[in-house]
């Protein structure tokens, strides 16, 4: 296990203390710490707090994440609770005139890499899970510091954008890769704007689409068996922050080898680029055993409550109310 640093506090009365990452944040701690205020800096502070209200105003997000971890790496009395789930605003669409947005990960780092940052926001701004139903474009966007070889411990920004014609709802998988030369890693976007099951699969909780009659017929699937289960380390600047809790699941192959990550199934907004690429970066180290699936089981996922007001966090075992699983299979 990594050894624990402190954080210094805020504590009433007492003059405003510098951010002390734990080990797991140091590197993109330090890439980044000079982008917020100086020391004692409150009126630096306060102008970073109103850039965040006015972002929210025009669901501005991209501004309003920049924003908010440059007060959550100088800012102490503002970081509190800057994630609180009030202060933000959601744009409100018809269901009708709507389409969801699916972001997947799939991500082929090794093991030294870090990821620390993921957000694809629609237009260049927003961060949502679905948008009217017209053309737009998502801008992927993460923040990886790799282990030895190129650049080794340099914060490493990508971005990408793609076209994302919705007429219904779209799937973005991302692709994060460890490459030779220069540049240790690439980044690939991929929008498909047809529907869920292109494959022939059904993809959802298979009792909710299907009759019980169905259900007996389909290839039966035993449940993701975790191999191995590493703690979570929520961002060491955001531990006060009061971020919501979110869901996000692995999807296993019948190999036992994770197929992408991300947001689960159950309605909610991802979260700030910093909480997703934590997640993400936890999710990638899980290890499953080869599962025993009938023939035409693609992949099962394991959809599980992650939250940042802990760190380290040892991973929830697999129990009713924090896990719940899903299946891809071929019917017919």
């Amino acid at each position: 296990m990594l050894p624990r640093l402190p954080i210094v506090l805020l504590l009433a009365g007492c003059a405003p203390a510098t951010l002390t990452a734990h080990d797991h944040d140091a590197p993109f701690v330090k890439a980044r710490v000079a982008e917020g205020c100086g020391s004692g800096d409150e009126a630096c502070c306060q102008r970073l707090e109103e850039s965040v209200r006015e972002a929210r105003t025009r669901f501005d997000d991209r501004a309003a994440d920049e924003a908010i971890e440059r007060i959550a790496l100088s800012c102490p009395v503002q970081a509190r609770a800057v994630l609180d789930r009030q202060g933000q605003r959601v744009r409100r669409l018809s269901p009708e005139a709507s389409a969801e947005i699916r972001v997947k990960y799939q991500l082929d780092l090794a093991p030294e890499d870090r990821l620390f940052w993921a957000a694809a926001y629609v237009d260049g701004h927003e961060r949502v899970r679905a948008a009217t139903k017209t053309a737009h474009q998502i801008e992927v966007e993460v923040q990886v510091v790799p282990g030895p070889g190129a650049r080794a411990g340099e914060l490493v920004r990508l971005k990408q954008a793609r076209p994302l014609p919705l007429e219904g709802d779209a799937d973005v998988t991302v692709k994060l890769r460890r490459q030779d030369g220069a540049e240790p890693f690439a980044l690939d976007v991929q929008v498909d704007a047809g529907d869920v099951g292109q494959e022939g699969g059904v993809e959802g909780s298979v009792a909710d689409v299907l009759t019980k009659a169905d259900v007996a017929r389909l290839p039966r699937y035993d449940n993701p068996r975790r191999a191995v289960a590493p703690d979570f380390y929520a961002p060491s600047e955001l531990l006060l922050s009061t971020a919501s809790p979110v869901w996000m699941q692995n999807c296993v192959g019948p190999d036992g080898r994770i197929v992408h990550s991300g947001m689960g199934t159950r309605h909610g907004r991802p979260p700030h680029p910093r909480l997703m690429g934590a997640a993400l970066d936890w999710l990638r180290r899980f290890q499953y055993q080869p599962p025993q699936w009938d023939r035409g089981v693609l992949m099962v996922c394991e959809e599980f409550e992650v939250r940042f007001d802990q760190s380290p966090r040892p991973a929830l075992p697999p129990r009713r109310g924090h896990r719940r699983v899903r299946a891809q299979v071929m019917c017919g």
